[in-house]
C-alpha cells in the first residue's frame, strides 16, 4: 500500500502469508507469496532494495495437504468409456466433438491434459505410429515419446478429419489457443462424474491418467491353480510411460535403452485392447478362466 517498499522486514512478510493460512488458504498463501517475491525482488534489482526480505519465508508457510485425483473404481470402466462416446449425441447435440475425441484420445495414451490439449500436428508421425511430445511441452521438462495403439491412430483420424487444417489438434479462441482444461473436466461432469450422481465416483481429466497407471500395475499373466501370478509389466516401463522423473542413473540409462519403446508399444496397444474387452468391442480374454 503506501507503505515504502524498504519498510518492508521479513517478519512483515511472513505475518501476511500467516493471515491467509489462518483463513484457512494455504494454497493462496503460497501464490501470494510467490507474487510478493517477485515483487520485491524487481525492487532489489532496480536498486530500491539490498535484500528481498521474503527470501527464505517459504520454508515456515504451512505445508499443502496432499490428495490425488478423484477418479473412477476399475468396475466403472465399462459405463465411463460408453459414456464418453455418447457424450456428442445425449442430450449434448451442440457438444463440440473434439472434447469427446479428446476425452478418448486422453484414455488410449494417458499422457497429461495439458500435453493432449496442447498438442500439434507436427508433432505426430502417424507411419511410425509415434507422438513425440517436446521438452518445452513437458512437466519435467524432457521430451517424451508416445506409442500410439491402432485405436488411438483410429481416432486420431477423426480428429484430423475436424481440426487437420489448424497446427493444432484441439484449436480454441481461448487465450491458450487451444482447448482448456475446464472443458474436458465439465464433460466429465456433464456425464455424471461431478459427485453428486451416487451411482457413478467423481472423475476429472487428470484421474483418467491414474486409473489407466492402476490398471496396468495389477494387470498379470495367467498362472497356474496355486501358482503366484506374474506381472504384465514391469514398473520402470509404467513409470516411463507416465513421463516420471527417473533419478538413478541406472533407470535414466533404461530409458534411453532402444527396447523400452517397444515394450511402451506393446502396454499401450494391451491397454486400449482391454478397454475395448471392457466395453464388449473386443473378445474378453478367457485364458485365464477355469470353466
Amino acid at each position: 500500500g503506501t507503505k515504502p517498499i524498504s519498510s518492508i522486514t521479513p517478519t512483515k512478510v511472513l505475518s501476511v502469508m500467516k493471515k491467509v493460512q489462518e483463513e484457512g488458504h494455504k494454497d493462496t498463501s503460497r501464490r501470494v507469496f510467490r507474487y510478493l517475491s517477485a515483487i520485491l525482488n524487481y525492487a532489489k534489482f532496480n536498486g530500491k532494495i539490498e535484500q528481498n526480505p521474503a527470501d527464505g519465508a517459504e520454508k515456515y508457510l504451512a505445508k499443502l495437504d496432499t490428495s490425488h485425483q478423484p477418479t473412477i473404481q476399475e468396475s466403472e470402466l465399462p459405463q465411463l468409456l460408453n459414456d464418453i462416446d455418447g457424450y456428442t449425441t445425449r442430450g449434448q447435440q451442440r457438444a463440440n466433438p473434439l472434447t469427446q475425441l479428446a476425452l478418448q484420445l486422453l484414455t488410449r495414451t494417458v499422457v497429461r491434459s495439458g500435453e493432449l490439449r496442447g498438442a500439434r500436428w507436427n508433432e505426430f508421425n502417424l507411419k511410425t505410429a509415434t507422438w513425440t511430445i517436446p521438452a518445452e511441452r513437458m512437466k519435467k521438462k524432457r521430451e517424451h515419446i508416445v506409442p500410439l495403439s491402432n485405436q488411438a491412430l483410429a481416432i486420431i483420424h477423426q480428429i484430423k478429419s475436424i481440426s487437420g487444417e489448424s497446427t493444432l489438434l484441439f484449436p480454441s479462441a481461448s487465450i491458450d489457443g487451444f482447448m482448456s482444461d475446464n472443458t474436458l473436466r465439465k464433460a466429465l461432469f456433464t456425464l455424471g462424474y461431478d459427485g453428486a450422481d451416487a451411482t457413478k465416483s467423481k472423475c476429472v481429466p487428470h484421474g483418467l491418467r491414474a486409473l489407466a497407471a492402476t490398471i496396468l500395475t495389477e494387470a498379470t499373466h495367467p498362472a497356474k491353480q496355486g501358482a503366484i501370478p506374474e506381472k504384465m509389466f514391469e514398473a520402470d516401463v509404467i513409470e516411463i510411460m507416465l513421463a516420471h522423473q527417473q533419478e538413478d542413473r541406472l533407470k535414466k540409462a533404461y530409458i534411453r535403452h532402444p527396447n523400452h519403446l517397444e515394450l511402451r508399444r506393446h502396454m499401450m496397444q494391451w491397454l486400449s485392447d482391454y478397454f475395448d474387452k471392457r466395453q464388449g468391442l473386443l473378445p474378453p480374454d478367457r485364458s485365464n478362466v477355469t470353466d
